[in-house]
């Protein structure tokens, strides 16, 4: 009969081939498909060696092989992540000889049925690659350390740093923890050989990398260049965000992630396994360095910046914490101080997450909490041990019901079937408009053809001046990609707004929240900006024509621009203009964009709102969420907003329009530098010129 840990070890890649066949959430849309285009053009001999992302060799290496067996597909693009996950739980089923079968087993379940690793086992994305990485070099670390195979396991752990080097360069996060393991060895003259010829073997492999960027690329350091001039402002920028910022991410955001997303059980085990478990304490201090690390450890050579509070950056955590965590397990059924600490740990885990969340996630870590904590008490270790396996498969699956029937809703190779089907043969007769996502969703169906470069265009490029030409096109709305791009009608040319209102839908499939609609089929609202009539108001003087504002409001010691801003209170200097003084009063529509700068401090509610009133009352109101404008908080950040307005036949003369900004919360935020153009919308064509 199989052993205990061989067969847990087939059932786990049971559970990620069946994971993929019947739950597979499909791609992001942005790295995932930016990898599969580098990997498509590495096999044409392309290489951008400005790309970041171009020096993640193990995953586009291996990605590149697939897709030169069997084509661009989405089981292609899965095969090599999948490969890799095997590889990473074949190297924990690889130390059951040393912590044995039960141990192995359990550390197998903790792994495969953490919700994040199993989502992204089969994902193109670096992350599981780097967590196999890290579980093969604290594999070498342990038999390095402990056996006499020195060359052999000194190498292996080099060969996985390199590894998970060139998978992601997130891989420092682990140095900390490896050079306290390091000195600790070297001051009590322990497996000093192990650490001299893994440092060795590193140091070779490190210069023959180097030396191969020189060679071929002609710059040793050029992957560290790549990052610098790839670099961008974003909510993960700590060093340029406010201490408040950097403070929370240390203290409660990293924590309250970990609790939240399913690494719980992994804190917990591995901090009552470091104050209990003296024997295996190279386990347990490895599992709670990591998380240390992976908070409070830097990412950035020159400035202080933690990583962002991602699940999938901390994937790595999981192999080592389930290690740790089995070995917990195992020391519960001898120690009864474990059993209690376990218990209350989870269940006050439980209470919180159920306070705050509601979860069905806190109702399985209350039966984990009862599993491992209480069971052992009330049952021999021979019988009680298969219990507890046994019940952690079944309430790790529990866990696991949630994301997948989210997985399985978005329905994602039906929505594939359908463009194939409804979609990809008008290419052939003319353009297409969809998200970003979408868009590159299509270009990888295509195989990155480069013809669908000019057929098909995602709505954030497309100017309010750059409406189809003639001929046939259509638009393709797809709301699951709606969502990741985080695209809506606010943000699509003017004259697209009102898709369902002003063009023939050809097709719908609401089930998949597909449509599709013909936008050539007669003339569209093109916004005449050239004629339209401009407001600016840049808060260094008093008043302007048509604006009302409070010179109380204004901060002279924070500016954009100019000598002083507006710290805006609940309404912001307001352009109030009478519809009748505007030059185009036979328009039957008109279009309003508003351009401005603003800083906010923290989370805002603040809305941009452009309304027409007469005599006090509401004849059209509209309102902009701006807080997703901003990436960071401090900073100046430019955004623009542009809203149609249709006209009445008559239009009543006390009729006004204005444009503020409303900030209900009052909110500490700022404006500066405000441009509007209001302009006629004329029906027909233009050319696609801007």
């Amino acid at each position: 009969m199989p052993k205990l840990s061989s067969l847990v070890f087939f059932g786990s890649i049971l559970l990620l081939l069946a994971h993929f066949a019947g739950f597979y959430f499909g791609h992001y849309g942005f790295d995932d498909l930016h990898y599969a285009e580098l990997a498509h053009g590495w096999l044409s001999g392309t290489y951008d060696a400005t790309d970041h992302y171009s020096y993640r060799w193990t995953l586009l290496a291996l990605t590149s092989l697939s897709y030169a067996l069997f084509g661009i597909h989405d089981w292609s693009s899965a095969l090599p992540a999948l490969l890799v996950t095997v590889a990473l739980l074949y190297t924990l089923y690889r130390l059951r000889s040393a912590l044995g079968e039960w141990v192995i087993a359990m550390a197998l379940v903790l792994c495969v049925t953490a919700p994040w690793l199993l989502f992204y086992a089969d994902k193109l994305m670096p992350d599981i690659y780097l967590a196999a990485s890290v579980i093969l070099a604290w594999y070498a670390l342990f038999r390095g350390r402990t056996g006499q195979q020195y060359v052999r396991y000194g190498s292996l752990l080099a060969l996985a740093l390199i590894l998970g080097f060139l998978s992601k360069g997130t891989i420092v996060l682990v140095l900390p923890v490896l050079l306290a393991i390091m000195v600790r060895d070297l001051s009590t003259r322990r497996a000093i050989l192990f650490w001299r010829y893994s440092v060795g073997s590193g140091a070779v492999l490190g210069a023959v990398y180097l030396l191969l960027c020189w060679l071929w690329l002609g710059n040793p350091f050029i992957r560290f260049s790549a990052i610098v001039d790839n670099s961008y402002l974003n909510a993960c920028s700590y060093d340029q965000q406010p201490w408040p910022v950097l403070r929370d991410r240390l203290i409660f955001g990293f924590w309250a992630l970990i609790l939240r997303e399913g690494f719980a059980p992994f804190l917990v085990l591995s901090l009552i396994g470091s104050f209990t478990d003296s024997r295996h304490r190279f386990w347990h201090g490895s599992a709670l360095g990591l998380l240390l690390a992976a908070n409070f450890m830097t990412i950035s050579p020159d400035a202080y910046v933690p990583m962002c509070l991602d699940p999938r950056h901390y994937l790595y955590l999981i192999p080592v914490g389930a290690v740790s965590g089995g070995l917990v397990l195992d020391a519960a059924f001898r120690q009864k101080k474990i059993r209690r600490a376990v218990l209350l740990s989870l269940l006050l885990i439980a209470g919180q997450q159920w306070l705050e969340y509601n979860s069905w996630y806190a109702g399985c870590l209350i039966g984990l909490a009862l599993l491992w904590g209480a069971l052992p008490f009330w049952v021999s270790p021979k019988k009680g041990k298969n219990l507890v396996l046994a019940g952690t498969i079944l309430l790790g699956l529990a866990a696991l019901i949630p994301p997948l029937q989210y997985h399985q809703s978005v329905r994602y190779r039906q929505q594939a079937a359908a463009y194939q089907k409804e979609v990809q043969p008008l290419l052939d007769s003319g353009m297409v408009y969809t998200d970003a996502v979408q868009r590159r969703l299509i270009r990888y169906y295509e195989s990155f053809d480069p013809r669908v470069d000019t057929l098909v265009y995602a709505l954030r490029e497309v100017s309010d001046s750059m409406p189809p030409p003639s001929g046939r096109a259509w638009l393709y709305l797809n709301g699951h990609t709606q969502y990741l791009t985080g695209s809506n009608e606010s943000n699509w040319p003017l004259w697209l707004r009102d898709a369902a209102g002003e063009n023939e839908e050809v097709w719908r499939h609401p089930s998949l929240l597909l449509s599709l609609y013909a936008i050539a089929s007669k003339p569209q609202w093109v916004p005449r900006w050239d004629a339209g009539a401009r407001f600016s108001f840049g808060f260094e003087r008093d008043t302007a024509r048509f604006w009302n504002a409070n010179p109380y409001r204004f901060d002279t010691a924070v500016a954009h621009t100019g000598d002083a801003s507006e710290r805006v209170a609940e309404f912001s200097a307001t352009l109030t203009i009478p519809l009748s003084a505007l030059p185009f009063a036979e328009a039957k529509k008109i279009a309003v964009r508003s351009k401005a700068y603003g800083r906010i401090s923290d989370l805002t509610f603040a809305q941009w709102v452009t309304a027409v009133e007469d005599s006090g009352q509401s004849l059209f109101w509209e309102g902009t969420k701006v807080n997703p404008f901003f990436r960071v908080y401090e900073k100046w950040t430019p955004f623009e907003v542009r809203t149609i307005i249709p006209l009445p036949d008559s239009i009543p003369p006390e009729a006004t329009l204005k444009v503020y900004l409303w900030n209900p919360e009052r909110d500490r935020i700022w404006l500066d530098d405000i441009e509007i153009t209001v302009a006629p919308l004329a029906q027909g064509q233009s050319s696609r010129t801007q």
